[in-house]
């Protein structure tokens, strides 16, 4: 990470990097619906470690998610027309602005997808990148589900 990205990013920077995938391949956190191990669903949002990040403060959790939740769709979007056009800087930093307000919401595993895909588009990876923006997807959907479940304010 680099300094000044702010307290949340630098944190989370080893605990993300320990999780990534050798070479920077497709890394699936939960994307499924089970744990293949556990049979279980991995949760996509942890309020107690976004609690942990803000101090306590619940409005401010409260109104990340929520800022979460309405932007998340239109970056998606973003960054499948940046895959469709090959436009990889473009993707890059989408990427790289959806880790950070994943992370600050303490959804490790969106930030862990949206890492390894920062990674492939900067290397000039497409093609890995389409795979990795499909697992990525999947566990932004789900978090936007479990994120709009929990707040009124999110579903609108």
């Amino acid at each position: 990470m680099r300094e000044g990205e702010g307290v949340t990013n630098r944190s989370r920077s080893s605990e993300l990097t320990a999780e990534r995938g050798a070479a920077g391949e497709p890394v699936s956190c939960g994307a499924s619906p089970a744990d293949s191990k556990t049979g279980t669903s991995s949760p996509v949002w942890d309020r107690e470690a976004a609690l942990e990040l803000v101090e306590g403060d619940r409005e401010l959790v409260e109104e990340l998610a929520n800022l979460f939740a309405e932007e998340c769709p239109n970056a998606l979007a973003e960054m499948r027309g940046a895959l469709e056009g090959d436009d990889a800087a473009l993707l890059e930093h989408l990427a790289h602005a959806m880790k950070g307000s994943s992370a600050n919401i303490g959804a490790t595993g969106t930030s862990q997808l949206a890492l390894v895909l920062e990674s492939q588009a900067r290397s000039g990876n497409l093609d890995e990148a389409r795979e990795q923006f499909r697992l990525l997807d999947a566990e932004a959907g789900r978090l936007l589900i479990e994120l709009r479940a929990l707040s009124p304010k999110a579903a609108t």
